[in-house]
């Protein structure tokens, strides 16, 4: 368990809605470990955020023997009006496959239709060029990462709880939804 971790995130995510270029992190003395463990839930929770750069550089500070990030630089993928369209686009992708779905359908019926949905409606980037939610909902391709991101981004609407899991060791992204109070696996690709 990481201390302040919930504190932490609520900081990172203000820090790059605000699009700040740098993050002091030096008060909550966090390892690097910790750090990377902390951004990749960052990423994996937030779909909304697909313009942030997942590559990041980081500040270290010496305290006893310790080493600590001192700071976080961010890097962005989209600027100023390209992100507010990017962001408004977005939204419109979102909200329109989340208007698609019946309000009278059950949580698991809603989580099957948008998975069947996106599944015949999206392709898979054999190139490994696009990770992202954004750039799969505009242009139709992308890896496991970005089909859950964008899975998450169209649940999340509709109410439920839904995170991006991934597993280094397959080299692989899914989903972990919430239905009727139990956690499902649910794969895109």
């Amino acid at each position: 368990i990481i201390p302040k971790y919930d504190q932490m995130m609520e900081h990172l995510y203000m820090s790059v809605t605000e699009g700040d270029i740098y993050v002091s992190l030096a008060s909550y003395e966090l390892k690097e470990e910790d750090l990377v463990a902390i951004f990749n839930d960052f990423v994996a929770y937030s779909p909304e955020l697909f313009f942030l750069n997942s590559k990041i550089t980081y500040r270290y500070f010496d305290k006893n023997g310790v080493t600590y990030v001192a700071g976080l630089y961010f890097s962005y993928n989209y600027q100023g009006r390209e992100l507010r369209e990017a962001q408004r686009d977005f939204e419109e992708q979102v909200d329109y496959i989340a208007s698609l779905v019946d309000p009278e359908m059950s949580e698991a019926e809603k989580a099957l239709f948008v998975h069947d949905y996106m599944a015949s409606l999206y392709t898979y980037d054999s190139e490994l060029n696009v990770y992202d939610a954004y750039r799969i909902m505009t242009g139709e391709y992308g890896v496991c990462k970005a089909y859950s991101l964008a899975y998450s981004a169209v649940l999340e609407k509709l109410g439920m709880e839904c995170i991006m899991v991934v597993s280094n060791e397959m080299t692989h992204a899914w989903n972990l939804v919430q239905i009727d109070c139990k956690w499902y696996h649910v794969d895109l690709v």
